[in-house]
Formats: structure tokens, C-alpha cells, sequence
């Protein structure tokens, strides 16, 4: 039942979607602004439905492992972006309208967590793809862990980063992004446990990747990346950079991995 699930969502590639994005970043990261197609990572700043059915934290209904299999006994309190994968076939042209097809990939129940796997392909016509995306969210009742501490990891630091409130709720706005962790700090404390609103998925994902191609040098062609703990706002982070690995870690507790991303390139 799960693969019969589809979804198409239209976009337009706009050049001035790409530009506000570089506004709000500002000069914080060295941005290739090209002129013909978006890099890697830039797509997610496109293809973002818009839904009028939201569930209660503000985010779309339709991902919901309970409306996925019609059971309302399934509960819930919270749901984080885990991680996913992204691979470029050809680069999505400014200008160009495009169709990202949306399908559930899959849906595990992994102790009391469920977790739901959104694959989505982006393309000009249906003989050509160009984009693959897969994205896993998990949906949980468990309370809002402390830091998760990775082992320490070796790399050297090549930028560093600090996100604000207004940089989450700007990046909300231009990203059709309504979830209520990322601007609504009562409910945010009261509902959900965290100390404050946090930083989109996405927005990470695509700073620390403009990062990578700043510092690499060279197109990315796919990327596998991991959210590994919250970020909140005013947050001081290092990036840092081991062979074809990229991450975001704490600028004082070194063992603190943010975000953390393997790189693949033409």
C-alpha cells in the first residue's frame, strides 16, 4: 500500500529563491553563485509542498506514520530529520520548471520510534531524471535526549558558524516550512522538551554543503549526511573537513558532531 503512495509537486528553478538564500547566509560562508544551475544541496530550497491538513506540531499530516496507515492509535510527540541522501544526475537549470515525485519508501517501527523514509525524484520530463533525494524522519514520544557525544573525530577546521533566531525563522519562511519547532518557543518548551527552537534539517544539511564545495573545490555529485543533535540558536560551531568527510561539531566540546556528511564528486 505504502508504494501506491505518491505525491508530484511542481516548482519553478528561480534564480531570486537562490539569491535570498545567499542574503540570509550573508558573508558567513563563500557561496559559488553560478549562473546557469543550483549546486548540490541548493534543492532544497525548492519542491516544498504546501499542505492546508497540518498535524499538531505544525508539519504535513500526509508523512505521519498514523496517516500513512490510517492508525490513529499510533502516538506520537515529536518528529526530527535523521538524515538522508542526495545524488545529482544533472544539474537542475535556473529557469527550468521541474517535478519532484514523492513516494514513501519506507516505514519501520524500531522500538517505540517509527521511522519513515521519503524518496523523491526530481526530473524535466519522465524520461529524465535528475535528481535523487531520500530523506528519514523519525517520529517519537521519547523525551528530548541530552548531546550525543561522538567519539572524538579527526579533521581540521576550516570555517566556523553561528546560527541565529531570525536565520531559522527566515529560512522557515523561504522554505514553506510551517513545523512549529522552528518558531513558536512556547510550544517548542512546552510540548516538545527542547530549550529553545532549532534549527531546520535542511538548513544545516545545505550550509554545511556549501561549505564543502567552497572548500573542495569541485562539484558535489552525491552526499550522505546524519543529523546527530539539535542546534540551537546562537550555537558557536567549528566545520571542520577529513578527506572526503565535511561536519559541523561544538567550537568548545569538540566531541559534539552537529551534522556530519560524506561527499562524493565528478
Amino acid at each position: 500500500m505504502l508504494k501506491n503512495m505518491k505525491w508530484i509537486i511542481p516548482d519553478y528553478v528561480d534564480q531570486l529563491q537562490l539569491k535570498r538564500f545567499t542574503t540570509l547566509i550573508g558573508d558567513r560562508v563563500s557561496i559559488n553563485l553560478r549562473s546557469n544551475h543550483l549546486a548540490l544541496g541548493d534543492n532544497l530550497l525548492f519542491f516544498n509542498p504546501v499542505q492546508r491538513h497540518l498535524s499538531k506540531d505544525g508539519y504535513l499530516d500526509y508523512q505521519t506514520p498514523s496517516r500513512l496507515t490510517n492508525d490513529n492509535d499510533i502516538m506520537w510527540n515529536r518528529r526530527v530529520w535523521a538524515g538522508g541522501e542526495m545524488q545529482m544526475f544533472k544539474p537542475l537549470q535556473i529557469g527550468q520548471q521541474y517535478y519532484c515525485q514523492e513516494k514513501i519508501k519506507f516505514l519501520k517501527k524500531i522500538g517505540n520510534n517509527y521511522y519513515v523514509g521519503i524518496e523523491r525524484s526530481i526530473s524535466h520530463s519522465k524520461e529524465q531524471r535528475s535528481l535523487q533525494e531520500l530523506r528519514t524522519l523519525v517520529y517519537t514520544s521519547s523525551l528530548v535526549r541530552g548531546v550525543f557525544n561522538e567519539v572524538k573525530t579527526p579533521g581540521k577546521p576550516i570555517g566556523i558558524f553561528k546560527f541565529c533566531d531570525l536565520d531559522i525563522i527566515m529560512y522557515g519562511q523561504l522554505t514553506l516550512n510551517p513545523h512549529r519547532v522552528h518558531w513558536d518557543k512556547n510550544y517548542t518548551q512546552d510540548i516538545e522538551g527542547y530549550k529553545n527552537i532549532i534549527v531546520q534539517g535542511p538548513f544545516a544539511v545545505q550550509v554545511l554543503m556549501a561549505f564543502a564545495e567552497s572548500f573542495f573545490a569541485k562539484p558535489l555529485k552525491r552526499v550522505s549526511y546524519k543529523n546527530l543533535n539539535v542546534i540551537y540558536p546562537e550555537t558557536e560551531m567549528e566545520i571542520c573537513a577529513y578527506h572526503n568527510y565535511i561536519y559541523m561539531r561544538d567550537k568548545y566540546s569538540h566531541n559534539i558532531i552537529y551534522v556530519s556528511a560524506q561527499c562524493f564528486f565528478e
